[in-house]
């Protein structure tokens, strides 16, 4: 049965994305924490890498229109990106497997200097997005989160 159901678009899986992010990470909560990274870096490692592996997961999809798996979508964000954003992706797919990530030498200076950098390239990317998809809606939803991330 499941199997005759057809599969989601790219743009439907964009959409999903793009929804999800502005009700899961366009929160005071989430911006507080990636506008002050001194406090996401308190957070536990699932909170943590949770919000710094969305929107890279999110740009995957729309880039490559595959679902965007944690491994694939870092691999391909590093592969695509650089600069503090891509180390970060990079050490917040490492901090995932262990419980002290905060041992780790450097990673409160990697959030601080990614963290912010990630969300306005995600931000500005599917504001652009949802432009072209017609989405005016969601484009101004995002053009207002980017707004609050400055």
């Amino acid at each position: 049965m499941r199997d005759k159901l057809p599969l989601p678009t790219q743009k439907d899986l964009v959409l999903a994305g793009a929804e999800f992010a502005l009700w899961r990470l366009c929160t005071d909560e989430v911006i507080g924490k990636v506008k002050n990274p001194g406090a996401l870096a308190q957070s536990n490692s699932k909170t943590l890498t949770k919000l710094i592996l969305f929107p890279v997961r999110f740009m995957f999809t729309a880039q490559t229109g595959e679902v965007g798996r944690n491994e694939a979508a870092v691999e391909h964000f590093v592969a695509t990106t650089d600069g503090p954003s891509s180390i970060l992706a990079r050490l917040a797919l490492e901090w995932r497997n262990i419980e002290d990530w905060q041992a780790n030498k450097g990673a409160v200076e990697a959030i601080k200097a990614g963290t912010v950098p990630l969300y306005q390239a995600f931000v500005s990317d599917h504001q652009q997005r949802m432009r072209e998809y017609g989405r005016d809606d969601l484009a101004e939803a995002f053009e207002r989160w980017r707004l609050r991330l400055q």
